[in-house]
C-alpha cells in the first residue's frame, strides 16, 4: 500500500510541477531531458552509480578508478541531482565516465531511461534511497550496493515512522556498506537485513591528504621545530604566548607560524616584537638560526613546513573557527594537536584520537605544557607521530576494501 500512495503522490508532484520544472529547467540549462529519463544512449554492459551533488561526487570518484580497473568491459554512468554536482564531476573525471542528470523518481521516466542504458549494478552513494530507481533497476539486476552509507540522527529520527517503506527497499540490496557502527545500527533498525550491513569506514578518507608536491625547505640545524598551520585572529596570540613559554623551558625550539590569511603576518610579526621573540617573514627576510618565529606568509607551502616540524598544531581550533585539515601533518608522521573547537573537521579529527595520533589542548596553558612535554619527551612525539601516519594509511585503504566486497557479492 505505502508503494501505491509513494507513487501517487510522485505523479501527482510531476503533473503538479511539471510545468514549472521543464520551464526551470530549460531557462538554466539544467538537463530537462536527462531528468524525464531522455539519458544518453549508451550500449554494452554498465555500472550505474548515483549521487546527490558535490560531496557524494567526490566519493565516487575515488572507487571508479577501482571499478574501472576490475570491470574493465564495463562503461560507467555517473548521475547526480544538482548542477553543481554535475560540474563536480565533469571536473573530477572528465570524459571517462557518462554524466547525466538521474532521471526523476518515478517509473515511466525511469522506464525510458533503461530502454536507453543496461545496468549490470547499481551503486548508491550515502543516503541516496530513492524508491523508484531501486525497484526499476533491480528488476534489471540483482547487483544493487549501498556504499559510504549513512543514517544522520535528525533523518532518522523520522525515517523510523517509515519503516515498511525503508525495509522494502533496503531488502533489495546486495550489500550496505556503511561508514560507521553508529549509521549502521540505524540503518538496521530501519529494516535493513543484518547479514548484508557491513561497516568499512568513510570513504572520503581515501584520499590522500597532501595534495602539493613537497618543496625542500632549508631551515637551521640543531633546532626543533613546531608547526602551526592555519592560525586566525586571536589564535595567534594564544600560540605565541605558549611558544614564549616553552622557549624558557627549551631555548633551542623555532616556531614555524602560516596564518590561515597572509595578510595577518605584520600584525604577527608585531604580536612577537610585544612578546620579545625575534622573527622572520618567508617573503621578505633571510631565516637565521637566531630567529624565534618564521611567518610563513606565503600560499601553498604549510605542508612542506609540516614535514619539517616534530610537532603540528593546527589552527582554527583554539577559537571557534571549526578546524582545518589535520590529515595533512598525520599523513607526514607528525603528533597533532588541536584546540577543542574541531567540528568542522570532527571525523578526521576523531579517527586520529582513536588512533593515538592526536591530542586535544584546551586552552594556552594547556597548549604550553603539552609542548614542552613532547619537546622533552621525543620517543613518545615520535611515537605519536608514527601513529598518526599509520592511522591515515590505514584510512586511505578503505576504498579497497570497498571494492573487494562489490567484486565477492556481484554476480
Amino acid at each position: 500500500m505505502i508503494w501505491i500512495i509513494y507513487n501517487l503522490f510522485m505523479t501527482f508532484f510531476f503533473l503538479l510541477g511539471g510545468v514549472p520544472l521543464l520551464l526551470y529547467s530549460y531557462l538554466l540549462k539544467h538537463g530537462i531531458r536527462e531528468r524525464f529519463g531522455f539519458i544518453r544512449r549508451i550500449p554494452g554492459n554498465l555500472i550505474w552509480i548515483h549521487t546527490a551533488s558535490v560531496g557524494e561526487v567526490r566519493i565516487a570518484s575515488i572507487i571508479i578508478p577501482k571499478l574501472k580497473q576490475n570491470f574493465p568491459d564495463h562503461k560507467i554512468l555517473l548521475t547526480v541531482l544538482t548542477k553543481t554536482g554535475k560540474e563536480q564531476a565533469r571536473k573530477l573525471l572528465g570524459k571517462s565516465v557518462t554524466v547525466s542528470f538521474v532521471p526523476l523518481d518515478h517509473p515511466i521516466f525511469l522506464h525510458i531511461a533503461l530502454k536507453r542504458v543496461n545496468p549490470k549494478m547499481l551503486i548508491l552513494t550515502e543516503a541516496e534511497l530513492w524508491y523508484n530507481l531501486i525497484n526499476t533497476v533491480r528488476k534489471k539486476t540483482p547487483n544493487l550496493f549501498l556504499i559510504n552509507g549513512r543514517v544522520a540522527p535528525d533523518t532518522y529520527n523520522w525515517a523510523k515512522y517509515l519503516k515498511p517503506y525503508f525495509e522494502k527497499i533496503l531488502s533489495f540490496f546486495r550489500l550496505i556498506l556503511m561508514k560507521s557502527a553508529k549509521d549502521a545500527n540505524r540503518i538496521a533498525a530501519l529494516g535493513a537485513p543484518i547479514h548484508k550491513v557491513k561497516v568499512l569506514g568513510d570513504l572520503k578518507f581515501s584520499q590522500s591528504p597532501i595534495t602539493r608536491e613537497l618543496k625542500e625547505i632549508e631551515l637551521p640545524a640543531n633546532k626543533k621545530f613546531i608547526a602551526a598551520g592555519s592560525t586566525h585572529k586571536r589564535e595567534d596570540k594564544i600560540i605565541l604566548r605558549a611558544f614564549s613559554e616553552v622557549r624558557k623551558v627549551i631555548p633551542d625550539v623555532m616556531l614555524l607560524i602560516a596564518p590561515r590569511y597572509t595578510a595577518r603576518a605584520p600584525k604577527l610579526a608585531k604580536i612577537s616584537d610585544r612578546l620579545g621573540l625575534s622573527h622572520a617573514l618567508r617573503t621578505k627576510d633571510q631565516l637565521s638560526a637566531k630567529a624565534d618565529v618564521y611567518i610563513i606568509d606565503t600560499i601553498g607551502e604549510l605542508c612542506s613546513f609540516y614535514a619539517k616540524a616534530d610537532i603540528a598544531f593546527v589552527g582554527g581550533t583554539l577559537t571557534n573557527i571549526g578546524g582545518h585539515n589535520p590529515l595533512e601533518p598525520a599523513a607526514l608522521g607528525k603528533p597533532v594537536l588541536l584546540g577543542p573547537y574541531y567540528w568542522s573537521t570532527k571525523d578526521s579529527v576523531n579517527i586520529l584520537i582513536r588512533g593515538e595520533g592526536a591530542k586535544i589542548v584546551r586552552d594556552e596553558n594547556e597548549l604550553t605544557n603539552r609542548l614542552i612535554q613532547m619537546l622533552s619527551n621525543e620517543k613518545m612525539a615520535a611515537k605519536m607521530g608514527q601513529n598518526a601516519r599509520e592511522t591515515v594509511e590505514k584510512a586511505q585503504r578503505i576504498a579497497d576494501e570497498y571494492i573487494n566486497e562489490i567484486i565477492k557479492a556481484a554476480k
